[in-house]
C-alpha cells in the first residue's frame, strides 16, 4: 500500500518514528528538546511527594496514599490526562457539574495532585515525557503563523518539513488518535506536502450512528475514519481493499456467522495447515484452561 500510494517510490529516504521520537527528532532539530526529562521511577517519587503532601486535603486519596501500587495508577491517569490536554480547571469545572458525590472527590483529587505535581516538576527544574507531543504541536501552530517562505532561525531549520510526505499508519485498528496527536497530525497536514493517515475499517461511516454497525473488529477503525473525515472535510478518502488470507477469512466466518467454512464451532476444527483451531467451551474459565493446556502442551513438544 506504501508503494502504489506513496508518491516517493523508495524506502531509502523514509524515517520509522513513533509521535513521540518524531517530537524529539523534531524539537531537537531547532535545541528545543526537553531537558532533564523525568524517568518513570522518578515521576512516581514526585507524585508520592505530592500525595503525602496533600494527604489532609484529599477527600477520596487520602487514605489510599501508602496503600501498594496506588502511586503507579495515579500516575497512569496523569498520563491520560496529560494526552487528552485535560488540566486541573477542567477538572474542578467537571467536579462542580458532577451530580455523584464520589465523582466530584475524585475530580477534585485529580486536580489536586495535578498541580501539585506540575509544581514539583518545575520546583525541581524536570519535564514530563508526556508534555513531548505538546510541546511539538506548539512548535507546528506557531510554523503555521508565519509565511512558508519566511521562517526566522532556528524555526527555518524544520524547512525541509514543507516538501516531507507524512505518513501515518498502525492507528484505528484498537484505538482512535488521543487530542495530543490530533493537534500534532493537524499541524502536519497545514505544513508538509502530503499526510496520509491509513486506518484498518471495513467502511467509512457517513454518521456516528453507523460508526456502531458492522464487525467489532472494525469498530475502532470506522470510529477513526469517521472522525478524521470530520476534521478534515476537503480530504480524500481511498479503500485500499486487502484480501485476507484463509485463517483470517475463517476467524471472520466464525465472528459473523458462528461457523468455520463447514464445521460448526461446537467441533473442534482447523484448516488444511493447522494454524486455525476452533473449540467451543461451555465458560471463559473453560476456555482459558483449555489455552492453558494448549500452551503447556505445545512448549512441551
Amino acid at each position: 500500500a506504501y508503494f502504489r500510494l506513496s508518491p516517493t517510490p523508495g524506502l531509502m529516504m523514509a524515517d520509522v518514528l513513533s509521535f513521540r521520537r518524531l517530537s524529539w527528532r523534531l524539537l531537537s532539530e531547532m535545541g528545543l528538546q526537553p531537558k532533564n526529562p523525568v524517568d518513570r521511577v522518578g515521576r512516581s517519587m514526585l507524585i508520592h511527594r505530592v500525595l503525602h503532601q496533600k494527604r489532609d486535603q484529599l477527600h477520596t486519596f487520602g487514605h489510599l496514599v501508602d496503600k501498594p501500587g496506588f502511586v503507579s495508577q495515579v500516575g497512569d491517569v496523569l498520563g491520560d490526562l496529560k494526552r487528552y490536554h485535560i488540566d486541573q480547571e477542567q477538572l474542578l469545572n467537571a467536579a462542580g457539574k458532577a451530580k455523584d458525590q464520589a465523582l466530584k472527590e475524585k475530580s477534585k483529587d485529580l486536580a489536586e495532585v495535578l498541580h501539585g505535581y506540575e509544581e514539583a516538576l518545575t520546583l525541581a527544574g524536570l519535564t514530563d515525557a508526556e508534555d513531548d507531543l505538546t510541546r511539538l504541536s506548539e512548535v507546528l501552530k506557531r510554523l503555521q503563523e508565519w509565511p512558508e517562505t519566511d521562517w526566522p532561525w532556528p524555526w527555518s531549520r524544520l524547512s525541509w518539513l514543507k516538501k516531507a510526505h507524512v505518513w501515518v499508519s498502525g492507528f484505528g485498528e484498537t484505538r482512535d488518535f488521543t487530542p495530543q496527536e490530533d493537534a500534532i497530525l493537524g499541524g502536519l497536514a497545514a505544513i508538509t506536502a502530503q499526510l496520509t493517515v491509513t486506518v484498518v475499517a471495513d467502511a467509512v461511516p457517513a454518521d456516528m450512528y453507523a460508526c456502531e454497525q458492522g464487525p467489532d473488529a472494525y469498530r475502532a477503525g470506522r470510529r477513526t475514519a469517521y472522525r478524521l473525515s470530520q476534521m478534515w472535510p476537503s480530504c480524500r478518502i481511498q479503500a485500499e481493499m486487502t484480501p485476507l488470507p484463509e485463517p483470517s477469512r475463517q476467524i471472520q466466518s466464525v465472528l459473523r456467522t458462528g461457523r468455520a467454512g463447514k464445521r460448526a464451532v461446537g467441533e473442534p476444527c482447523s484448516d488444511e495447515k493447522g494454524r486455525l483451531q476452533c473449540v467451543q467451551a461451555a465458560s471463559i474459565d473453560d476456555e482459558l484452561s483449555w489455552v492453558a493446556g494448549e500452551i503447556r502442551r505445545l512448549v512441551q513438544i
